[in-house]
């Protein structure tokens, strides 16, 4: 598909690089629950590390067969060195303080947050996240999910993600539409400003989305 023609009746293609193995076995997993609109086809790239993260994404701006590339990762704990790091360099590579807005979506303090948002709390403890640390938060992983011992490994990664439906996908949409969109509060994320757009069936707004933020990222290189 030519990238730069995104016309009625065409899959547009993105790619989204996933910081880790919790971001990219959960959208594994919603490619799986087949949630998202028709406009879209979702490939993944695991990027293994926040680390490699730019280099991948200007890795997946060189392949020809992508509306957009987009990045999905945690903030990690305060003072977020590596996730505001790659906000300025995408930011800076584009030539607009708002393109890693358009670009990065994130989860503070990680990824796990809005896994868990699939799950009811009705009557249970809070289920708000203050800390990445999977040890520490294994507690909470049990007492909503049922699964024991968490760690992001396949296997436990593989029991908990099939525990989400389409039903509970709903839920969490729902949820986080709760938590700020400021990466500097625990918790908070913007994932459900693409999560919108992913589900959206209109394709005039889909188009939109598009060419909106292709408009943003695919300028003219700047030194790093």
């Amino acid at each position: 598909m030519d990238r730069n023609k995104h016309g009625s009746n065409e899959t547009r293609n993105i790619l989204i690089i996933c910081e880790g193995k919790e971001e990219y076995y959960y959208f594994k997993r919603l490619n799986a629950l087949k949630v998202w609109s028709h406009n879209f086809r979702i490939d993944l790239d695991p990027a293994y590390g926040s680390g490699n993260l730019y280099n991948k994404y200007l890795q997946g701006l060189l392949k020809p067969n992508y509306a957009l590339v987009l990045i999905v990762c945690d903030t990690e704990m305060y003072p977020y060195t590596e996730y505001v790091n790659l906000c300025k360099r995408i930011n800076k590579r584009c030539g607009s303080g708002i393109a890693s807005d358009k670009v990065v979506f994130f989860c503070n303090p990680c990824t796990l947050q809005i896994v868990l948002s699939h799950f009811k709390t009705e009557g249970k403890k809070n289920q708000n996240l203050t800390t990445n640390d999977k040890f520490e938060n294994r507690g909470i992983v049990q007492y909503y999910t049922g699964v024991k011992d968490y760690e992001p490994n396949d296997t436990k990664l593989n029991e908990l993600y099939l525990k989400l439906t389409p039903d509970n996908f709903n839920l969490m949409m729902e949820k986080i539409s709760n938590l700020s969109t400021d990466f500097q509060t625990i918790p908070s994320t913007n994932m459900q400003q693409l999560f919108i757009h992913l589900t959206d069936d209109i394709e005039d707004s889909a188009n939109k989305w598009i060419r909106d933020t292709r408009k943003i990222i695919y300028r003219p290189p700047k030194s790093i």
